[in-house]
């Protein structure tokens, strides 16, 4: 048996599997899903200062400016 055979063979078990447990694959429903689990808390002011520190680049004595 060839690997695209196996694979194809795979496909269809996972449809099959999503057909008799009913999945919804349309776009609503994974948006849906999505905004359940990759909810994130805002962001205090205190974070989005540090982050922004973080990323900014160093400049004065003792740091590498940047070379033009």
């Amino acid at each position: 048996m060839t690997v695209k055979m196996s694979q194809k063979k795979q496909a269809d078990r996972f449809s099959e599997a999503a057909r008799e447990l009913e999945c919804d694959e349309s776009e609503e429903a994974f948006d849906r899903a999505m905004k359940r689990i990759a909810k994130a808390p805002p962001k205090t002011d205190a974070e989005i200062k540090e982050a922004a520190e973080k990323d900014r680049p160093k400049t004065g004595p003792g740091s590498n400016p940047p070379k033009k």
